[in-house]
């Protein structure tokens, strides 16, 4: 029941219900810190955690979207810990869920934490060659560069990330580097006048 009402949230998240999806969020968690630390539940704790973990990440997304950082970024924090503590190799959802914390560190303005997440997200997806949302990271990773003011290394990164988009077809991945593309132009006609 408790994944069923997860997903549920996740959904209303995902469908822009926004307050509906944190009320989720915020039910399904608290029923799971009371069963995680119920005496009975030994055998049934990994899988326990594991969906404590999930939901915390679908959270951390919904409080990225409300503009919450510091608990979006507390709630991936967690989602991490537990996949560390779970799984023994990388898959495309920690891949993802570095990319949220790059996201969420970024907006709070913490660059540097940002870049590492980043970084280590790019490195990693190349393990998947298939996981065209490298490109997605390779854009916020352009995000970054122009917050540090590295204009000539945010260009490079985000055109390659559009080409490689574009290629791909993958039209988020374009998106989100038409997206970094438009705010160095910004940048540069700002830095003109």
């Amino acid at each position: 029941m408790l994944h069923i009402s997860s997903k549920i949230a996740h959904m209303a998240g995902l469908q822009g219900n926004l307050e509906k999806a944190r009320q989720g969020f915020e039910w399904t968690l608290q029923k799971l810190e009371e069963k995680v630390h119920l005496p009975d539940v030994d055998e049934e704790l990994q899988d326990l955690r594991e969906l404590w973990g999930m939901t915390k990440n679908w959270y951390g997304q919904t409080l990225l979207e409300l503009n919450k950082l510091s608990e979006a970024k507390q709630c991936f924090l967690n989602a991490w810990e537990v996949f560390n503590e779970i799984h023994d190799q990388i898959n495309e959802d920690a891949l993802m869920l570095l990319n949220n914390l790059g996201v969420v560190c970024m907006r709070l303005g913490e660059v540097s934490a940002a870049e590492d997440y980043l970084r280590k997200a790019i490195t990693l997806s190349k393990e998947f060659p298939d996981f065209v949302e490298a490109n997605v990271f390779k854009a916020n990773l352009g995000l970054v560069y122009l917050q540090q003011g590295l204009l000539q290394k945010a260009t490079e990164i985000c055109s390659l990330s559009w080409r490689l988009s574009k290629k791909a077809q993958n039209e988020r991945a374009v998106e989100q580097a038409d997206y970094c593309l438009e705010q160095i132009k910004k940048l540069r006609e700002t830095n003109k006048t």
